[in-house]
């Protein structure tokens, strides 16, 4: 027998309330914390909003909010956090710990001055140095950094940095690679950035940092290089045409002047024409450099052989 599209989704929908309903008979606030902890975040909410608000505690709230952004509500999430926070019952740490989800929250939503501003008052009821601590101030510095403030989020990293816990380190690394790319400190930005393991997922960021490095110092055969090693090791990764043009202009450096050379600028010249759009920019300037190359090669070449016709006189 078939069954129609609508009377499956009537099917789903239907055993999703039986599901949800038979989960609603606990009445306990605990039974909201344990929902959310298990990932059932629709049940959790529902349960919430059933529940007599004189019987809810903070951390029963707190969970709610929790469900609230996992299931993408992040204005819900904001106000029971704004709850929790005026009923004044938390301490310390879980007051930090409330103003630190808000500040990733808004960090999501891109109000970047708002995260600066929660994070910081988390931050202010904690004064001692902890993972907890190095984790808000890498939020900062990622708020800070997509405001363009580069220097500011490097001191906060740079501050930061004893009180990095073990699983945040690679992404410590990475992030502060990549500001220190944006203030030019490029030696220091290469040492941290190489500390990323080639199997960690920050990986391809992690190099595509080193070839930008490598192309505002002007040093195209390394730029290459760091191109050729991502995708080699990242088959996905790299295959921007702006990497195309770094190829191109990495082989235009290395060119010695023999034929194996000039045939590999040519190969990677037709590869970028058959692959790229016409109306790439970086495919004009592949073929704009390729043919500059090409003519300065051409003017050596004549003024070679006039100099060997004069028997290497000139004036």
């Amino acid at each position: 027998m078939i069954i129609s599209t609508h009377k499956i989704s009537f099917y789903k929908i239907g055993i999703a309330v039986l599901l949800c309903a038979s989960s609603l008979h606990a009445q306990a606030p605990i039974d909201i914390e344990r929902k959310t902890a298990g990932g059932e975040y629709m049940v959790a909410l529902t349960m919430y909003d059933r529940m007599p608000k004189r019987v809810l505690t903070p951390l029963s709230i707190i969970a709610a909010a929790k469900s609230a952004w996992a299931l993408g509500l992040s204005e819900r999430a904001l106000a029971e956090y704004d709850t929790v926070i005026r009923s004044e019952k938390l301490s310390v740490l879980e007051l930090s710990r409330v103003n630190f989800a808000k500040a990733a929250i808004f960090l999501q939503q891109q109000k970047y001055q708002l995260a600066v501003l929660s994070v910081d008052e988390a931050l202010s009821k904690l004064q001692n140095p902890s993972p907890l601590r190095g984790a808000m101030l890498m939020l900062k510095a990622q708020a800070l950094a997509a405001q363009n403030l580069y220097p500011g989020a490097v001191e906060i990293l740079l501050r930061a940095q004893s009180e990095i816990g073990d699983e945040s380190q690679i992404e410590f690394n990475y992030l502060l690679g990549k500001n220190l790319t944006q203030v030019g400190r490029y030696a220091e930005a290469k040492d941290v950035l190489r500390k990323i393991p080639s199997t960690h997922e920050r990986a391809p960021d992690g190099i595509r940092e080193l070839i930008h490095i490598s192309d505002a110092e002007g040093d195209y055969k390394k730029a290459a290089m760091w191109v050729t090693k991502g995708r080699e090791s990242y088959p996905d990764s790299f295959l921007d045409s702006w990497c195309d043009y770094l190829l191109v202009q990495g082989a235009i450096a290395a060119d010695n002047g023999s034929a194996d050379a000039r045939e590999e600028i040519k190969l990677l010249k037709q590869t970028a024409l058959k692959r790229l759009a016409p109306s790439d920019s970086w495919l004009a300037l592949i073929i704009a450099a390729v043919e500059q190359h090409s003519w300065a090669n051409g003017q050596a070449i004549s003024q070679a052989g006039l100099l060997r016709n004069n028997g290497g006189q000139h004036e």
